[in-house]
């Protein structure tokens, strides 16, 4: 007999196991974009303290600094970084969303 397409069963293994596929890699895959999405907002940091140090040499005081105005985006996926200056001062840190 010559047959010509799939049955129903081949159908359903193949949907069976891209459905085993799918929920064991796109958790996996979630959580590398997180990780990522963390280093990067950690590298920012880092950029950001350095350019905070700059400014302080420039002005000597750290207030009316700004990410906008040290050219910091302040966003990173699910991250934000939060500056708080003063005269002498300033905490940075990472905030999630």
């Amino acid at each position: 007999m010559n047959q010509k397409g799939f049955s129903l069963t081949e159908i359903l293994i193949v949907l069976l196991i891209t459905g085993i596929l799918s929920a064991i890699g796109i958790p996996l895959y979630q959580s590398h974009i997180q990780k990522a999405q963390k280093q990067s907002a950690e590298l920012r940091l880092a950029q950001a303290k350095i350019s905070l140090e700059h400014y302080y040499q420039i002005h000597h005081d750290y207030s009316g600094a700004s990410l906008r105005s040290l050219g910091i985006e302040d966003t990173i996926g699910q991250y934000q970084l939060v500056l708080q200056t003063q005269a002498q001062n300033y905490t940075i840190k990472i905030k999630a969303n």
